[in-house]
């Protein structure tokens, strides 16, 4: 699935928005995600993953993304083939994916994909914007609407 972040109210100075692959809509669910933080000239971009239900979400990677001139945010991409998952970021909107983690993770049945924030202020909301969500390489019968 990839999508184009173009907007990030954040709550905090490390707010966040990206894609999210999780196993059930339980709030403690397996999940993988490539999110992003803007800062000063750079979005930050960090993928992680939460291994076991209830367990604490974990960094498997983080870059430092460089923004363009005139560029509101960047592109996030998150590819599964089997149980390897790779997230990725974009700032030019072109061919130049820049990996940023690579996560074998096993999921039961289901998985929900979808779009994510979060402020990371209890009690506080925080508002994302996003455009060109799609999801690629679905196999016949999916349902790959987002959650």
């Amino acid at each position: 699935m990839i999508t184009y972040v173009t907007r990030l109210d954040a709550a905090a100075v490390d707010s966040q928005a990206g894609l999210l692959a999780r196993e059930s809509l339980s709030t403690n669910s397996r999940s993988i995600q490539v999110l992003l933080t803007p800062a000063a000239g750079v979005d930050e971009v960090q993928s992680s993953y939460r291994g076991t239900n209830g367990g604490n979400t974990l960094s498997v990677g983080f870059e430092l993304l460089p923004r363009p001139s005139g560029s509101s945010n960047s592109w996030l991409r998150l590819t599964r083939q089997g149980d390897l998952f790779t997230a990725y970021c974009n700032n030019d909107g072109g061919t130049n994916w820049i990996t940023t983690g690579v996560i074998t993770q096993a999921f039961s049945t289901n998985l929900f994909i979808g779009l994510a924030t979060a402020s990371k202020t209890n009690g506080t909301a925080t508002v994302a914007d996003f455009t060109q969500f799609t999801t690629i390489g679905a196999r016949p019968g999916d349902n790959v609407l987002p959650t």
